[in-house]
C-alpha cells in the first residue's frame, strides 16, 4: 500500500497553492523560518523596546492591570520569536555539521502521514488548508519527532541535545513530522 502524505498550509501564507500544481521545495527559505527572522529583525532591541512600551504607558496615564497584561503578552510573544530563532539556528548548525544529507528546517516543507494527520490538525491553531501531496522527486526526506522542538529558555547544550536526537530520528514515531525537499504535486485539498 502506498503511503499517503499531507501538508497543512496556514491560510495566511502569501503564495496559496492550487490542486494539480507542482512545486519545488528546498531552494529558498520557507515561510515558517522567514516569519521568525522577519519578526526578530523588526525588533532590534528587545529589552529597549519592552522598556519603552512600559514607560510610554506610565507617562500617558495610570496603567490598569489589563494594560500591564497586554504589555506582558506583547513582550512574551516577542521573546518566543527570539527563542524560536535561537532554537532553529542551533538545529541548523547541528544538521550542517553532523547530518548534512538531511533537509534543512529552514528550507523544507513539513509533511505528515495519514496516521498523524489528526495530531497535527490539533497542533496548528491558525486557519489552514490540508493538501494530500505526491512526492514526485524527493531530494531529501527525514522523519523526526517534534517532541524535541521545544520552545523555552533552555541552555544551549540542551537545545544541542534535542537537535542531536531530532536529526538522528530518535523516537520518530512520537509526534512524527516529515521534513521534505524536492518536487511535490498537490493531489487534492482535504476538508476536515
Amino acid at each position: 500500500m502506498t503511503k499517503r502524505y499531507f501538508h497543512i498550509q496556514k491560510r495566511r501564507v502569501e503564495n496559496q497553492w492550487e490542486v494539480g500544481s507542482e512545486y519545488t521545495i528546498g531552494s529558498k527559505l520557507n515561510t515558517f523560518y522567514s516569519e521568525i527572522v522577519s519578526s526578530c529583525s523588526l525588533k532590534k532591541e528587545l529589552i529597549e523596546t519592552s522598556k519603552s512600551k512600559v514607560e510610554n504607558r506610565i507617562h500617558c496615564d495610570l496603567m490598569r492591570a489589563s494594560q500591564y497584561e497586554i504589555i506582558a503578552n506583547d513582550i512574551a510573544s516577542e521573546l518566543l520569536q527570539y527563542i524560536k530563532w535561537i532554537r532553529e539556528e542551533i538545529f541548523e548548525n547541528i544538521r550542517k555539521s553532523r547530518f548534512p544529507e538531511l533537509p534543512s528546517r529552514q528550507q523544507c516543507i513539513w509533511l505528515c502521514t495519514e496516521e498523524h494527520l489528526n495530531y497535527w490538525l490539533t497542533q496548528i491553531h491558525n486557519e489552514k488548508r490540508i493538501f494530500e501531496v505526491k512526492l514526485i522527486q524527493p531530494n531529501t526526506i527525514h522523519k523526526a519527532s517534534a517532541s524535541y522542538i521545544k520552545c523555552d529558555t533552555y541552555p544551549i547544550s540542551e537545545f544541542e541535545d534535542f537537535a542531536e536526537k531530532y536529526w538522528s530520528g530518535e523516537n520518530c514515531d512520537v509526534e512524527s513530522e516529515i521534513l521534505f525537499s524536492g518536487r511535490i504535486k498537490l493531489l487534492s485539498e482535504v476538508t476536515n
